[in-house]
């Protein structure tokens, strides 16, 4: 036998919406009511509420109203599934079921992504609440003027992306920019490269310049989640399993 000499540093256990590690954890009972969206009703992904009166949750939704990631499977009986039977293991439950939202703690998880790095952001689909990985920061390489002498201007134009995405609203910050400049206006970029307006009038060169990230269109940042390990093999569904922590 000999001495080990590599390490695995990817996760070879757990299973889709147990507990990952001791700490603390906090997960809420709720009713599932998707209505026609009831085939998103699957363990791992993030639900809202319909109704907080009632307790009623559906997946994907506005993240004002966001409950808590579908988790213990081991507490559902087996429902199966039309081509495996009765017996079939299977993620997805029906409308009708109560379930355990989690709000704090660390859980695996299916990410429909493999680009993301421990620390990022965890983002979910508003209509499916599928999840995601999200860079904290937009990284861009950009210059800032008016594009005719002396220079001086408010026009940024972005040549290339590195992480992220731009919006309106969003506080930049690089070589030369002054503590409080944002992006005023979409030009012909749409959140990465082309021209947007910031609010201050500046001549720069291609710098660096970052802002903190946005969710894309049709998403959604899950509050206070990050991703804490990622498997980089996809597995059968082409999903990657991974633990994300919640800090609610």
């Amino acid at each position: 036998m000999t001495f080990q000499t590599t390490v695995i540093n990817d996760i070879r256990s757990g299973f889709i919406g147990d507990v990952a590690f001791d700490g603390p954890t906090r997960a809420i009972p709720a009713l599932l009511d998707s209505g026609a969206g009831a085939a998103n009703n699957i363990i791992g992904r993030a639900f809202t509420y319909v109704s907080r009166v009632n307790g009623t949750v559906a997946a994907g939704g506005a993240v004002a109203d966001f409950a808590g990631i579908m988790v213990l499977p081991k507490t559902q009986s087996l429902r199966g599934t039309a081509a495996g039977g009765t017996l079939a293991d299977s993620l997805l439950l029906p409308d009708g079921v109560s379930v355990e939202l989690a709000q704090m703690g660390e859980y695996f998880v299916a990410l429909e992504n493999a680009t993301g790095n421990i620390g990022d952001l965890v983002a979910y689909d508003t209509t499916t609440g599928e999840l995601t990985a999200e860079p904290v920061l937009t990284s861009v390489t950009a210059t800032i003027d008016d594009g005719t002498p002396p220079g001086a201007g408010t026009v940024m134009t972005v040549s290339a992306v590195a992480s992220g995405r731009l919006a309106v609203g969003q506080m930049i910050s690089g070589a030369g920019i002054p503590p409080g400049t944002y992006i005023t206006a979409l030009g012909t970029g749409t959140g990465g490269v082309g021209t947007y307006t910031v609010s201050a009038s500046l001549e720069t060169a291609a710098i660096t310049i970052t802002a903190d990230n946005v969710p894309a269109a049709g998403t959604a940042f899950i509050p206070d989640a990050t991703l804490a390990r990622l498997q980089p093999s996809p597995t059968a569904a082409g999903q990657y399993l991974a633990v994300i922590r919640l800090n609610g």
